[in-house]
């Protein structure tokens, strides 16, 4: 009996092995959860139950329960790689009904529908017209393959950076436009008394003011131009003067060298002359 009641331990713990075996060779596999093994005790019972002094007959295997607990998302760089964070199952379907797994590795068929690696597709709830979902049941995900009708563009929306010193309006545009929107408005306030005078006055300053800016402009432009030309004739009178300065500097240079050679031949004459030794008389 005893040799019985070890061999349970042996098998527990073999079962136990055979557990974290599983749990070793699945380490890669995309959405598996560990499992840890429940034991529990065996006793020997009879119609009456078990003796208040009964010896335990050893240990069993009670379950091999699986541990749910958030596992790390990792990025894969596919689009139907999918994760679920927190509770939830995916729910796929093939000939056989549905089923519910963790993994996430799916990719397309050549029907389009998203399958996984066992080729059960991945069910969702459809779409309704109103915006919503019929959550009644559940349909097969499928991703058109083929290229949509083209559809021509309609609006543009354009947001654009000028630089600083660009004209954001031109002046001729500027005018264009206010003298449009000064006949529109005129039109439409035609029957309303002194509303259409006013906007037409007030409408008629905004012109001159455009000219005087168009004035404004032309002024400092021309000045600009003035200011171009002024600074281009300053920098060839600097030339001028530079190439003059350089010219006179090479000639005193050589005058230099000249009166250098001149000095030294007096000097050499001078050294050359007799002494003359006079007497004085009586």
């Amino acid at each position: 009996m005893s040799f019985g009641i070890a061999l349970t331990g042996i098998d527990a713990a073999q079962a136990d092995l055979n557990v974290v075996s599983n749990n070793i060779a699945n380490a890669n596999t995309t959405g598996f959860k560990q499992s840890v093994t429940e034991f529990s005790d065996l006793y020997a019972s009879s119609q009456n139950g078990v003796a208040a002094d009964a010896i335990g007959n050893g240990v069993q295997v009670a379950a091999g329960a699986q541990d749910f607990s958030q596992g790390s998302l990792q990025t894969t760089g596919s689009n139907l790689n999918l994760a679920i964070s927190g509770t939830g199952f995916f729910t796929v379907k093939d000939s056989n009904g549905l089923s519910y797994t963790r993994s996430g590795d799916f990719s397309t068929n050549s029907a389009g529908a998203v399958v996984n690696s066992q080729g059960q597709a991945l069910q969702v709830y459809a779409p309704t017209g109103n915006g919503g979902f019929n959550t009644s049941s559940t349909v097969d995900l499928q991703i058109g393959a083929g290229d949509s009708a083209p559809v021509a563009t309609q609006n543009v929306d354009l947001t654009l950076d000028l630089p600083a010193n660009t004209l954001s309006l031109n002046n001729t545009t500027l005018s264009n436009a206010l003298s449009t929107s000064f006949s529109a408005v005129s039109t439409l306030f035609s029957g309303s008394g002194g509303a259409a005078s006013t906007l037409n006055s007030d409408l008629t300053s905004a012109l001159s003011s455009t000219g005087a800016i168009a004035a404004t402009s032309s002024t400092l432009t021309a000045q600009e131009n003035a200011l171009t030309t002024r600074q281009n004739t300053l920098d060839d009178q600097m030339n001028a003067l530079s190439a003059s300065l350089t010219q006179q500097y090479s000639a005193l240079n050589t005058l230099l060298s000249s009166l250098e050679t001149t000095s030294s031949y007096l000097t050499q004459q001078f050294a050359s002359l007799p002494t003359v030794q006079g007497k004085s008389s009586a």
